[in-house]
């Protein structure tokens, strides 16, 4: 097994996971229930097979880890800016690669943005974890995924846990579990959850750890049990990571005036559609030029394709800074011409 191979063995197992997943339906408790696990594996399977995939090289695996997502486990106040300034550049998203503290193991991360209803605009940021083993076509889904509201949501568990203490040590599990961060350490006498102050704790409160009912579950009053799965989660931190270097600005002009294209009326061309694999050197901490405004040579328009979300930065004429704002993903372009359909690979290219 190699990068991109775990796309396949994921749905492999969760087409069928009564028979091609060991520990399917172990916490059921009737049939029902596990009819019911076994639905929600499958549209689990349905919403993999839509993702945008994303296989990450090695030399950017190092440099985000070394760079990025090592550092900011010792300054929590770090990841948690980057945790709420967290966008998604597309709504589905699959990555695969190598773990840095398991051995000969691949990692897969879906992440699926959702809306939180009763809060419009707010949405949650699920994180789906599976590995892979190098020697064989196996995959194991990890014992829980998590899952992120953004800034402004309510929080994930605080409601249920009211003891004061409960609440430090479920804020220490959540800290350890989800972004790896195993020594930080609670002052439970001077702990008061009305007057918090650090962000990165308001982060914790707005993280939450989803078992999978297929799967497993957790036990609050153990925290030691999480110890042996801190190091799969910790490669939460490493995912968030790669998406904020991913995010890398669209450099334009501050006032623009859209120039009139001329389109043929009744174009002569065959609708086809393609696959591409499109190459992305990072990290890109300057921007690129966005070229969304150039006047198009084509006389018929373009065909159908997705463009993700990003920064886009606004500078006027004296290339001062103007403005940023975030382009949410969306799709441009003329289904009747065809459809682009697009991967990308993500390779470290120490030049930009």
């Amino acid at each position: 097994m190699e990068i991109g191979d775990l796309w396949t063995a994921v749905q492999w197992g969760l087409t069928r996971p009564g028979t091609r997943i060991p520990t399917f339906g172990k916490l059921a408790q009737d049939s029902q229930e596990r009819r019911s696990m076994k639905k929600i594996a499958q549209e689990e399977a349905q919403v993999i097979r839509m993702a945008k995939r994303f296989d990450v090289g090695q030399e950017l695996n190092d440099h985000i880890h070394t760079q990025h997502s090592e550092v900011w486990r010792e300054h929590p106040v770090k990841l948690a800016l980057i945790a709420n300034n967290l966008r998604m550049p597309f709504p589905n998203m699959w990555f695969e690669f190598m773990s840095q503290d398991l051995t000969d193991t691949l990692v897969a991360c879906l992440v699926e943005e959702k809306p939180i209803k009763g809060y419009p605009g707010l949405r949650d940021i699920a994180f789906h974890f599976y590995l892979g083993h190098l020697d064989d076509m196996t995959s194991t889904l990890c014992e829980h995924a998590v899952i992120f509201s953004q800034e402004g949501a309510p929080s994930q568990w605080l409601d249920d846990i009211t003891d004061p203490a409960d609440r430090a040590r479920f804020g220490e599990i959540v800290s350890r579990v989800a972004y790896g961060i195993t020594d930080f350490n609670y002052a439970l006498e001077t702990y008061r959850l009305e007057e918090i102050i650090d962000p990165y704790l308001d982060v914790l409160q707005r993280t939450q750890l989803m078992h999978k009912l297929m799967v497993g579950t957790y036990r609050l009053q153990a925290v030691e049990d999480w110890d042996h799965v801190a190091g799969h989660f910790r490669h939460l931190r490493f995912v968030m990571s790669l998406i904020s270097v991913l995010n890398y600005p669209w450099i334009d002009k501050e006032v623009v005036t859209a120039r009139p294209q001329q389109r043929s009326k009744t174009p002569r061309v065959t609708a086809t559609d393609s696959y591409h694999r499109c190459k992305i050197n990072l990290p890109k901490p300057n921007g690129v030029i966005s070229r969304g405004n150039e006047p198009r040579t084509d006389s018929c328009g373009k065909r159908l394709h997705q463009v993700r979300g990003h920064w886009r930065v606004y500078r006027n004429d004296a290339d001062e800074f103007v403005r940023r704002t975030w382009i949410k993903p969306h799709h441009r372009g003329d289904a009747k011409l065809g459809v682009v359909h697009k991967d990308y690979q993500l390779d470290f290219d120490p030049k930009h």
